[in-house]
């Protein structure tokens, strides 16, 4: 099971101070092993409401801490909502190269007996807050 909590940004320095000293040697290092243009299959179509000839970038990117694979992220985008993406601005930020980008998170909760309670829909954006996502089975282990 894995628990995503978000957190919005602190009001009191004193707490941002601690969180940013706590990450500090947190900051995973990012490694691109996979950046294309081509053309969307059908699901990806659909998602992003575009054609079958409309051109998207295909990113591939994993996350490494002390030298630990952390996370494999899977990323298309379409290249007319992202026109002059090149490599120099996936190091730095593509949020940067964007206006008002915003996350969305897309949730079903379930009961401890497996039955659905909840399904919701979340915007975020990406410069407020931050979230975090722990392995509670892992934790509890």
């Amino acid at each position: 099971m894995i628990y995503l909590s978000y957190h919005p940004p602190y009001s009191l320095d004193i707490h941002r101070k601690e969180r940013l000293n706590h990450y500090d040697y947190c900051i995973p290092r990012i490694k691109y092993l996979v950046f294309e243009v081509r053309f969307p299959d059908e699901t990806e179509q659909l998602k992003l409401r575009i054609g079958k000839n409309g051109l998207v970038y295909d990113i591939i990117k994993l996350s490494i801490l002390n030298s630990t694979p952390l996370m494999l992220e899977y990323t298309i985008m379409p290249i007319y909502v992202n026109p002059g993406i090149n490599e120099n601005i996936l190091k730095s930020s593509i949020y940067s190269h964007n206006t008002d980008p915003v996350l969305e998170v897309e949730q079903v909760v379930y009961l401890d007996d497996g039955i659905p309670f909840e399904y919701s829909q979340t915007r975020h954006r990406y410069d407020k807050g931050d979230f975090t996502a722990t392995n509670l089975e892992h934790r509890l282990m």
